[in-house]
């Protein structure tokens, strides 16, 4: 039987897209679907990249620099948003994927590098979202009110704590939903182990995400 992929199904109705895909003998559309969200959200970062987000260190030093050196960072700075764009959903399949084959290697790394495919739009849709209240608001991403964030700047003065819990967004609790209906259908493990695997993996890339961020923090850019 074969059983072509609908990520909005993934999405919205896990475990029926789920089951179909564990009962067919072919799952068709993996390659154009992945190259697809690996464009679009490379022309995210570069959209945004142009309306000037992100480079705002480096525009702080425009009346420093001479123009030339300025227009020159800035290019070298969009070409390195735009080519992290494109390794952004890479990524996140290898790094999930990788750290589920340790625990179910019986499930195989090709299907969980599938099952991944689902969670990509999420985290698309994290970001955009995140460009959005920034246009809007002019709300960082750290402060953004679908994440813990804000609570946690209400409560401590400490950038570590605020970057970590700022991770942690409801986008973060729908990937995980997903994530552990796929994983329970394609293993007969225990559901709750299985759910604290799933929740350890994102606590660990919010801790290596608020460590970037914070070494990011100390780290002055000069032209």
């Amino acid at each position: 039987m074969i059983q072509p992929i609908s990520i909005v199904e993934g999405m919205i109705q896990p475990k029926q897209q789920f089951n179909k895909i564990y009962h067919s003998e072919i799952a068709t559309g993996f390659g154009w679907r992945l190259a697809l969200l690996i464009f679009a959200s490379g022309i995210m970062n570069a959209l945004f990249m142009y309306m000037g987000m992100g480079s705002e260190e480096l525009m702080s030093q425009m009346d420093q620099v001479i123009a030339s050196k300025l227009e020159w960072a800035k290019i070298v700075w969009s070409i390195g948003a735009i080519f992290g764009g494109f390794l952004y959903p890479i990524f996140l399949m290898l790094f999930f994927s990788g750290l589920f084959w340790f625990f179910y290697k019986e499930v195989g790394f090709t299907s969980l590098l599938n099952l991944q495919l689902y969670i990509i739009p999420i985290f698309l849709l994290e970001n955009l979202s995140r460009y959005i209240i920034y246009l809007s608001f002019g709300i960082d991403k750290t402060y953004s009110p679908f994440g813990f964030g804000p609570l946690i700047h209400q409560l401590v003065n400490h950038d570590f704590l605020i970057y970590f819990f700022s991770s942690i967004t409801f986008f973060n609790i729908w990937v995980i939903m997903i994530q552990c209906i796929a994983l329970k259908i394609n293993t007969n493990r225990s559901f709750s182990k299985l759910i604290l695997i799933v929740i350890s993996t994102h606590l660990f890339l919010g801790l290596l995400s608020a460590i970037i961020a914070t070494v990011f923090e100390k780290i002055q850019i000069t032209l």
